[in-house]
């Protein structure tokens, strides 16, 4: 095929595909703001209409949810590089009453003679938790906080999680919660990085917005029953015909009281495995043997890797039977890590076991742990293969290829050392080591400075290199403004501001609490002026989040970049 060919075919083909992607496209969209909700929740169906003048939507049938209040219709135009593009759209705010997966077919229009479809949805109810079922009886008013944990009764041990969540019908300026509940009885581990979506709830006939707003895990250390709460939050909220400025705006403060939670705490059941692991959770493990022959008299190695969910300070290392004629030493901790989630708190642990063959015989190990599950409520047990040990009788290191040969001999403190020591000190190894000594100290110490030159270096580009990066978030941000999308406006300017401080002051995710932020804020050299702008912004983005309260979005824009501006001097 020559050249002119295979351009004409590729010219048909692409055509082709135009035409059939532009056949296949409609003006017509249908989406919801989330595709699983929970039985007597609330959710959002929009309709949009792209570059169509026309009204006459027709929706199909909404069964079996429930329309919560009539549909509200909204327009937009905008014109980017003298294109200009316009939109009808209608939201729907709908109630699922029941448990299910349901499919909502398409909505029509009609352009002249020819009938546009939209593209169908499916949606997914879930059954609602106990704790779900509660809140009824608990929220009350247009403001409430909630104290909501994950289970009622629990175990020493197990990780609990208690959630302080905002139930409110009305705009909320910015939020205090002035004391913490009496934790005496729990090892409270808080989670900042909380990315649990804002929801809308049908209470009691009322439409509530709802939004985790702290999180901690608890973690029971004695048997008892425990009583958390009540708490009181202060919430500023913006005054009816209030006056504002640049800066402020004149809100009045109301004191909302919580709820109180009760919680039974229950000891681990009797008897308990000798191999139970400590954990009060679901615990996994993995094995692996360091050689597969070694020497009789020289040890050698066994990694143990446990990782699942407990309290890091009971979960210990598990003890296995050992054969006859193989002698076990006391395991050591070698790495431990603790991962914060969303929900949850991952630990992983690392154990060194170490063994000393006494004869020349094939040993077998299975390495084993229980842990105690606390769903149903009985210990469970973890059990990896087999590991095969062929110690034999040598005088040199055996080599089996399936690890580096490592004497582990000198890591048991049972073993005995000899050392041959000199009578002089001149040009003894105490010597030599002490010369060494100083010699490394005169080289950390130039190592140190010169470190610390360059980290004050990269600090400076850091800083710029954020507040470019800010800026780019913001010329984003002032895009969506002008394309009215308030949802991507908003995370936008919380990636700008939040994000901008977080690298500028060298902050952590583990300590990207807004009250941390601002204490550090502080302690930088920043003003109350500044520090009170950036709690208003992130109170504003938390509320777009979850209220759909998205306010002047112009007004947010200006201070979002005097915010940056001012910080970047």
């Amino acid at each position: 095929m020559n050249f002119l060919a295979k351009s004409i075919t590729f010219l048909l083909l692409f055509s082709f595909i135009s035409v059939n992607s532009f056949a296949q496209s409609s003006p017509l969209i249908m989406q919801i703001d989330r595709s699983q909700v929970t039985e007597g929740e609330t959710f959002v169906l929009e309709v949009s209409l792209e570059n169509v003048d026309s009204e006459n939507i027709k929706m199909p049938d909404l069964s079996p949810f429930e329309m919560v209040q009539p549909p509200s219709t909204s327009r937009s135009m905008t014109i980017i590089n003298g294109k200009r593009s316009s939109s009808i759209g209608q939201n729907y705010l709908l109630l699922a009453p029941k448990v299910g997966k349901f499919k909502i077919g398409p909505a029509t229009v009609k352009l002249g003679s020819k009938t546009i479809q939209s593209n169908t949805l499916t949606i997914e109810v879930l059954k609602s938790s106990p704790k779900s079922q509660a809140e009824p009886a608990t929220v009350k008013n247009d403001i409430t906080l909630v104290l909501e944990v994950s289970a009622t009764t629990g175990y020493i041990g197990q990780q609990l999680i208690l959630d302080y969540v905002i139930y409110t019908r009305k705009n909320i300026e910015t939020y205090n919660i002035v004391d913490a509940p009496n934790q005496e009885g729990f090892y409270v581990q808080p989670l900042n990085d909380i990315r649990d979506p804002g929801r809308r709830k049908s209470i009691n006939g009322k439409e509530y917005y709802t939004q985790v707003v702290k999180r901690e895990i608890l973690f029971p250390q004695k048997s008892g029953n425990y009583t958390l709460g009540p708490l009181t939050m202060d919430v500023d909220v913006p005054t009816e015909n209030g006056q504002s400025s640049f800066f402020f705006r004149e809100t009045k403060k109301v004191s909302v009281k919580s709820n109180t939670v009760k919680i039974k705490i229950l000891p681990l059941p009797e008897p308990v495995p000798n191999d139970f692991c400590g954990a009060a959770g679901m615990i996994d493990l993995v094995s692996k043997l360091q050689k597969s022959t070694v020497t009789v008299g020289k040890a050698f190695g066994i990694t143990l890797y446990i990782e699942g969910y407990g309290d890091p300070k009971t979960i210990k290392a598990p003890k296995f039977d050992v054969p006859g004629g193989l002698e076990g030493y006391e395991p050591s901790l070698i790495q431990e890590e603790i991962v914060t989630q969303n929900d949850k708190i991952l630990v992983r642990k690392q154990y060194e076991y170490l063994f000393v063959p006494q004869k020349d015989t094939i040993y077998t190990i299975t390495p084993q742990l229980s842990y105690y599950d606390p769903i149903n409520n009985k210990y469970q047990k973890v059990v990896n293969d087999k590991l095969t040990i062929n110690a034999v009788k040598s005088d040199s290191d055996i080599t089996d290829g399936s690890s580096s040969d490592q004497d582990y001999s000198k890591y048991i403190k049972e073993g005995t050392q000899v050392h041959n020591i000199k009578n002089k000190s001149w040009g003894s190894w105490w010597h030599i080591g002490a010369v060494l000594g100083i010699i490394l100290a005169t080289l950390g110490g130039i190592f140190w400075k010169r470190k610390t030159m360059i980290q004050e270096k990269n600090q400076i580009e850091e800083n710029n290199k954020a507040g470019n990066i800010a800026k780019k978030r913001l010329a984003k941000a002032s895009s969506f403004l002008q394309a009215g999308d308030a949802k991507s406006f908003y995370e936008e300017i919380a990636w700008a501001t939040t994000g901008y401080i977080l690298q500028k002051y060298n902050i952590p995710n583990t300590e990207a609490s807004v009250s941390s932020i601002i204490q550090i804020m502080k302690e930088k050299g920043a003003g109350g002026e500044i520090t009170h702008l950036y709690q208003w912004l992130h109170q504003q983005s938390e509320m777009a989040r979850f209220a759909g309260k998205y306010g002047d979005l112009s007004e947010i824009m200006q201070k979002a970049e005097y915010l940056i501006t001012v910080l970047d001097e």
